[in-house]
């Protein structure tokens, strides 16, 4: 990680009015973890299966720095999810009714998709880890069954490769940050007075 970059901490709201309320398939997601697809006989493949048609993929990695840019200024930054954080997103998804919520590139809505099985990861006896992802505790997953044939056309082309989020988040600069900018603003005095 490149120190001098700010990381923002998301969280939720206490009202529950924020939070997740779409999933978007896309060919490059910003937590770098691809889904995968189940075959017939319920070996994990990255391939898809016709019958099936269905994907597995981590949604929030808990403390993952992912490398965002403020499109106003260009200057890139990190966001992590703290795991209290993701596991309220997750639990707000589903009690908000999104799962039927889908895009494709966050550019358009996708029909046909649904999330069937959600569940944050509580130890190493996990779901997640028999499918193949070896991802810390606190981890949120989702099972998307793709009626779509279109859009599952795509996923076994790979054109699509995992999914990304669409939500709202409360944010709060870490500890990190604030020293880093405030570092910056004391080294900008020195260089002034000398």
């Amino acid at each position: 990680m490149d120190n001098k970059k700010k990381v923002v901490t998301m969280t939720l709201d206490e009202n529950g009015m924020k939070g997740v309320y779409a999933i978007s398939f896309v060919d490059q997601p910003a937590i770098e973890e691809q889904f995968i697809a189940l075959s017939k006989q319920g070996e994990v493949k990255l391939s898809a299966d016709e019958e099936r048609m269905m994907i597995y993929s981590p949604v929030l990695i808990p403390e993952q720095l992912i490398l965002r840019v403020n499109k106003e200024t260009e200057e890139p930054y990190y966001i992590k999810f703290p795991a209290d954080t993701i596991c309220a997103a997750a639990y707000a998804y589903l009690k908000q009714g999104n799962q039927h919520e889908h895009s494709f590139m966050h550019n358009f809505k996708v029909h046909g998709c649904t999330v069937v099985e959600s569940w944050v990861k509580e130890g190493e006896a996990d779901k997640s880890v028999h499918l193949g992802f070896e991802l810390p505790v606190g981890t949120w997953f989702v099972g998307i069954k793709v009626d779509n044939k279109e859009l599952w056309e795509k996923v076994k082309s790979g054109e699509v490769k995992g999914i990304s989020i669409e939500g709202f988040f409360d944010t709060d600069e870490t500890e990190l940050s604030k020293l880093i900018n405030e570092l910056e603003a004391i080294e900008k005095e020195l260089d002034k007075m000398l």
